[in-house]
């Protein structure tokens, strides 16, 4: 039985739909009568045509060339200076394409990217993509992106200039991208906004002494939304130093734990002590003493020296007044030959010892010099100072005789020193001087002093 007219029209359409779909493009003869809408439409999806079909006799030739094709999308965030790029999709092999971008459904430019502007802004943009193959030529538009404003590439600012009251802080905003119409500046203490410090640069007041600054720079330029950055905080603001309590002198026994201490105003403070002999010279740091209070243990040798603290912030630099050491000797730490120090007084300094000979006693000798500290002195150390010599191995004490020489230039008294004892306890032996003067003041004080070596 033969299949009804109906079924016979149907089955000329879809075998017609079935070759273009394949691209085989045949010509099929049908009658020139309505066909059936829904696959017209199906026909008209399935392929893109630019040659079109015509009807000759009652009869519709088909489409003679097909080009795969896609609908293209943009690539970017649509905002104002930031680039777009059209993506054609996946086309035939070999089709060349041109692209046309609209904005508000106007032509604005060509080429593969386009870039909106302040005028675009609030409007939808979409590209055209033309391709062509072997003569065929297909276009397609994108979905519309609707443009916003631009965005700022900044950097965090960054703030040049020391942290001290009275000082000046210059704010480096960095390269922004664009560059912005204006950049407004804001200080901040402790993160609060610093009232009036809106400019460039910002002279610290002393109100600010102890907390940190920040700089805030926002960018505002038409077509692109503000923008805001912070820049780290500097150090703790701080003044120059001002030493509120000076060290004081330091009397100690040696062997024993000396201390001086200062205080300073400032913030951010760093401490360096120093140290230099009686007699003068360069100040010499003291490695590791670089706190507030310095502490150590007395050597008899450092006695007289002269001790200051060096202290220093951002703001400056301030040395304290020197502070003198008085390192009393003791028999377990005598003074070394040639070290000035002090009795009562009589500021004294015992040389050298020698050694004399004579048989089984023998004498050992030195020269002592003493010089007045005080009017409270007789009218020579010879009649203030008294020796003895202790023996290096048997703890003897063996007593002393003073001999007066004189007088120096210097208006100091000169005693030679003796004291008769075995040769064999003369090396490694002390001398002991005892000053008597301002004996209606002081009790008598008695130094140790290194004898024969």
């Amino acid at each position: 039985m033969k299949p009804s007219p109906s079924a016979h029209a149907r089955l000329r359409t879809v075998a017609l739909i079935a070759a273009l779909s394949l691209g085989i493009a045949p010509t099929v003869a049908v009658p020139a009568v309505a066909a059936a809408p829904a696959a017209a439409a199906a026909a008209s999806a399935a392929t893109s045509v630019t040659t079109s079909a015509v009807s000759t006799h009652g009869m519709v030739t088909a489409p003679v060339s097909t080009l795969r094709s896609a609908k293209p999308t943009i690539t970017g965030a649509g905002r104002v200076g930031n680039r777009l790029t059209a993506k054609p999709g996946k086309w035939a092999t070999g089709t060349t394409f041109s692209y046309t971008w609209r904005v508000g459904g106007k032509k604005v430019a060509s080429g593969k990217t386009f870039t909106p502007k302040k005028k675009h802004l609030g409007k939808k943009v979409t590209v055209v993509v033309k391709g062509k193959k072997s003569g065929t030529t297909v276009t397609r538009q994108s979905a519309a992106k609707k443009v916003s404003k631009g965005v700022f590439t900044a950097p965090k600012p960054k703030i040049t200039g020391t942290a001290k009251v009275g000082g000046t802080l210059t704010a480096k905003p960095g390269g922004w991208k664009p560059k912005p119409a204006k950049l407004r500046y804001q200080w901040m203490a402790n993160g609060k906004a610093i009232k009036g410090a809106t400019s460039k640069k910002y002279k610290i007041k002393a109100a600010q002494q102890g907390k940190r600054i920040t700089v805030r720079v926002k960018g505002t330029r038409s077509g692109y939304k503000n923008r805001t950055r912070v820049s780290a905080a500097t150090a703790k603001v701080v003044r120059k130093p001002r030493i509120t309590t000076q060290p004081t002198s330091v009397a100690v026994d040696a062997g024993k734990t000396a201390k001086m201490t200062v205080s300073a105003t400032g913030g951010g403070l760093k401490y360096q002590w120093q140290r230099r002999p009686l007699e003068g010279g360069t100040w010499k740091n003291l490695s590791g003493k670089t706190s507030r209070t310095l502490s150590f243990k007395a050597k008899a040798k450092d006695t007289l020296s002269e001790y200051r603290v060096v202290v220093k912030n951002a703001a400056g630099t301030v040395r304290s007044k020197p502070a003198l050491l008085f390192v009393d000797s003791t028999q377990a730490h005598p003074y070394p030959a040639d070290t000035i120090y002090l009795g009562n007084y009589w500021m004294q300094v015992v040389g050298e010892t020698a050694l004399w000979r004579n048989g089984a006693q023998s004498e050992v000798y030195a020269y002592l010099v003493a010089c007045p500290v005080s009017d409270g002195v007789t009218n020579g150390p010879y009649w203030d100072l008294y020796t003895s010599y202790k023996g290096g191995s048997n703890n003897r004490w063996y007593p002393g005789t003073e001999w007066d020489d004189g007088v120096d230039e210097d208006g100091c008294g000169i005693i030679d020193i003796s004291a008769t004892l075995p040769e064999a306890q003369a090396k490694g032996g002390i001398w002991s001087v005892t000053d008597h003067s301002g004996s209606g003041e002081y009790a008598p004080m008695t130094q140790y002093i290194a004898g024969y070596k």
